[in-house]
């Protein structure tokens, strides 16, 4: 009789016991175990060990086993008699063998000798002691010596051999007198830390060994690294050398000092430039000189990038380019204006004309750019570009790059353009050729002068150099930090100017310069229509608010509907404002009679003077309830009568009429639902709920109209707020 659950009865020799438990305490035997020898097949007699056990007995642990003629107390003292692993025999036993063959006593049919007769020429002949190939399972997970034809000795277990791993020292794994890591990579062997590495020696170490040692370079930087970390990428070099690893002298201070001045002085705090290698792949904070904040990882800050915010009209690339034909180049200017088109580099002793083009600013320009083409070939110019991959060349002369390469690669490609195109001097085409030798940028101390110094332009090509005239307007105080200097003539960023006269206004150096547009309030002639088509003829409802005093002058007559002048106007309540025509025509009117600016009628004191006396004159300095209107969003401070501020919009104490939040929140635990009752009787209506416990409390309603709705009830007890259905019908 089987029984596999220990809650059931079991029969034992003619007893009943209640439980398996029960029998295990009655025979002293593990509960465990009887549920695994029924589990078996066992009867229960056997499994508490009354009566004999099956023959596959012995591979429960506890049971005596009798082995050619010698009895054994358990499997255990049976392994140990004959030399074998306990585990191993156990596991044998599990798969069904006797306990001859667990033992190896008798030979199986399936031994590792019958079906790998070829890696059983390998089983190590001594060091196994009895144990041999017949006597195992090609599968066994035991761990045996071998020997292969070469002579080389390891231990290993069987299942990794019939799964096709071979001699450990054959395979390079480990190391031999002929093929170790010293005789493999002796160039490698250089670097090897004596010192650190202590007793280790390269000649104890396979070539793609996982052991971790020391490594010197020949600058002495120390450092640890995976043999084959080493042996399988030959970049793999030394971490400080190559600015992975902080050492004495590759700091950013020191290898670049130019950015290092962006460091942000407290947000990287504790580190400093000196604390962080040049390379470094870490993101940190930076600080350009107008003042932007902004986190990039340091290796990136190094390759060329700068300060976001600033409007870089500059491409990296581009003063790549320039810095390395400046070096070979004796005459170059940047950004010269050339038959009304800007040309990127100009060489003028060559008449060449270089374009670096970006795939952003000129996807959608062809027509543009081969105007361009056109305008410089008719002045005798050679104009080579220099393409983003994704825009079409437009000539032979024209090389592609990709933004992510290296400043150099992309700069020999323009320099061989030039050799093979351009019309040079013998001293040039050995320059050039001389250039392309090298292995790296051979100006890059102007290069990153340059980068760092952006947005603003190189000498001799700003604001203040090219067009000083302009340049002396600018107001210095209002545009504070930024000067003249800092600008190309061609900037688009609006910044403050000053004439002479005092008068202050703003726009871009593009637009002044360009244009040749001064000062707007400074009088200056004005051409009068004369074809028909002036503001007085075209729109004289207009015309009639125009100002008679405030412009001078000028009149209807001098100006076009679509003119940018700003001009006074006067509507027919006397308000008077400053606009622009194009503005006026296209729409716009007073902007007292709209609301919009505050009137003698129409502003916050006139229209609410109970509001009066809540506004906190202390914190609302320089505002003046008078000049407000009603219906403005702007946030003021206020007081209440117990002397609480706060703050909040001039439109939602005039509309809403909100009180005091302090005030509501201490009283909102002495209201009661009568009160709130007492205000829905008040306005027609019934409050259905029966419970108040606080203002943010949700309270049924019904109007005068039958209308139910929800709603919080600070929403009644401070407001004026009530059925949101009559509401929308008002």
């Amino acid at each position: 009789m089987t029984k596999k659950s220990n809650k059931r009865k079991i029969i034992i020799n003619g007893r009943e016991y209640e439980s398996i438990g029960s029998a295990a305490s009655a025979y002293s035997i593990s509960r465990n175990t009887i549920d695994y020898r029924l589990s078996k097949g066992w009867t229960p007699e056997q499994a508490v060990g009354f009566e004999p056990c099956p023959s596959h007995a012995a591979s429960t642990p506890g049971i005596k086993v009798k082995v050619q003629g010698h009895e054994f107390n358990n499997i255990k003292e049976a392994a140990k008699y004959y030399g074998r692993s306990y585990t191993h025999i156990f596991n044998r036993l599990k798969q069904g063998c006797t306990i001859e063959q667990a033992l190896g006593l008798v030979k199986r049919t399936d031994s590792l000798q019958s079906e790998y007769p070829e890696i059983s020429k390998q089983w190590h002949a001594t060091k196994n002691g009895t144990l041999t190939a017949d006597a195992v399972t090609p599968h066994s997970g035991q761990k045996v010596w071998w020997r292969c034809s070469h002579g080389h000795e390891w231990k290993t277990v069987i299942n990794s051999r019939t799964r096709g791993y071979g001699c450990p020292y054959c395979a390079g794994q480990k190391p031999t007198a002929e093929r170790n890591f010293a005789t493999k990579y002796p160039e490698l062997v250089k670097e090897w830390n004596w010192e650190k590495n202590g007793h280790m020696k390269p000649e104890d170490f396979a070539p793609r060994s996982q052991s971790k040692v020391w490594w010197k370079c020949d600058k002495g930087h120390s450092w640890e690294a995976v043999i084959t970390n080493r042996t399988r990428d030959t970049r793999n070099l030394c971490p400080v050398c190559s600015n992975r690893m902080l050492g004495k002298d590759n700091s950013l201070a020191q290898v670049c000092p130019d950015i290092a001045k962006d460091w942000h002085p407290y947000k990287n705090a504790p580190l400093t430039p000196n604390d962080v290698v040049a390379g470094g792949s870490k993101k940190v904070w930076w600080i350009c000189k107008h003042g932007h904040e902004w986190q990039a990882m340091i290796i990136s800050r190094v390759k060329g990038t700068g300060c976001p915010k600033c409007s870089l009209q500059t491409s990296r690339i581009e003063i790549a380019v320039y810095s390395e034909l400046v070096a070979l180049f004796d005459n170059i200017t940047w950004r010269e204006k050339i038959s009304g088109y800007e040309c990127d580099i100009y060489l003028p002793d060559n008449k060449i004309g270089i374009e670096i083009d970006g795939v952003y600013w000129h996807s959608r320009k062809p027509k543009q750019e081969l105007a361009k083409s056109a305008a410089f070939e008719a002045e005798g110019i050679q104009l080579f570009r220099l393409r983003e991959y994704g825009l079409p060349v437009l000539s032979e002369r024209d090389v592609s790059y990709k933004n992510s390469e290296n400043e150099f690669h992309i700069v020999s490609r323009i320099v061989k353009s030039l050799l093979k195109y351009a019309k040079l001097t013998k001293a040039q085409y050995a320059k050039l050729n001389d250039y392309l030798e090298g292995k790296g940028l051979a100006n890059e101390k102007l290069y990153r002068k340059l980068v760092a110094n952006l947005p603003a332009p190189p000498p001799g090509q700003s604001l203040a150099d090219k067009y000083p005239e302009i340049a002396k307007e600018w107001a210095y105080d209002l545009n504070a930090p930024l000067s003249p200097e800092h600008f190309w003539p061609q900037a688009n960023k609006k910044v403050w100017w000053r004439c002479k006269n005092g008068h202050i206004w703003k726009t871009t150096p593009n637009i002044r310069v360009c244009q040749g547009t001064n000062c707007p309030n400074c009088p200056r002639p004005f051409i009068k229509v004369t074809d028909g088509r002036s503001l007085a003829v075209v729109n004289s409802g207009l015309a009639s608010e125009w100002h008679s005093e405030k412009n001078g002058d000028l009149r209807p007559e001098d100006v076009r509907p679509r003119s940018n002048l700003k001009v006074w106007w006067q509507c027919s309540k006397g308000h008077e404002w400053e606009a622009v025509v194009s503005s006026r025509a296209g729409g716009s009117g007073c902007p007292y009679c709209y609301g919009r600016f505050a009137s003698k009628t129409n502003n916050l004191a006139y229209k609410y003077p109970e509001l009066l006396k809540e506004w906190d004159q202390e914190k609302n300095i320089g505002l003046n309830p008078s000049e407000l209107t009603p219906h403005v969003g702007k946030k003021v401070w206020w007081r209440c009568v117990k002397g609480h501020s706060w703050q909040a919009t001039i439109y939602n104490k005039a509309k809403n009429k909100s009180g005091c939040p302090i005030c509501a929140r201490n009283n909102s635990r002495k209201h009661s639902i009568e009160e709130i009752q007492a205000i829905a009787k008040k306005r027609g209506g019934k409050c259905l709920s029966n419970i108040y416990t606080n203002c943010r409390c949700k309270i049924k309603l019904r109007c005068k109209e039958g209308h139910i709705w929800e709603t919080r009830g600070d929403s009644i007890l401070y407001t004026n707020k009530w059925c949101p259905v009559c509401a929308k019908k008002q």
